[in-house]
């Protein structure tokens, strides 16, 4: 159990770390000009690379946004589903038996219908 949680706040400060490190290469590409393109340097093997990889990981950071926006907008209109049936709950049925999380589930797929 102890090396699931440890695995999992591993997972979670990696996945932390990546983010602010493309967060942080984006900003470097925006402050830098409007449309950064690597320098190759045939002398700096290492630093051309590096800058190389800096613009494909910008790329496809990009890309992936624009890929998953879709996604992300239906979750946030579930979230909102979810919270405003949350609201709607007596305060003492906010933790619904089995039957009204089914009664959820199909007042949802006809909403997105």
């Amino acid at each position: 159990m102890v090396a699931k949680v440890a695995l999992l706040w591993g997972l979670i400060a990696s996945l932390v770390a990546a983010g602010i490190f493309c967060f942080v290469q984006v900003l470097a590409t925006n402050t830098e000009s409007h449309r950064y393109r690597p320098v190759s340097d045939r002398g700096n093997f290492v630093e051309s690379s590096g800058r190389l990889l800096a613009w494909a990981g910008d790329a496809a950071f990009a890309v992936s946004v624009k890929l998953w926006r879709p996604v992300f907008d239906m979750l946030c209109i579930a979230s909102a589903y979810l919270g405003e049936w949350v609201l709607s709950r007596p305060a003492g049925r906010v933790l619904a038996p089995a039957a009204n999380t089914i009664q959820f589930r199909e007042r949802c797929e006809r909403i997105s219908r």
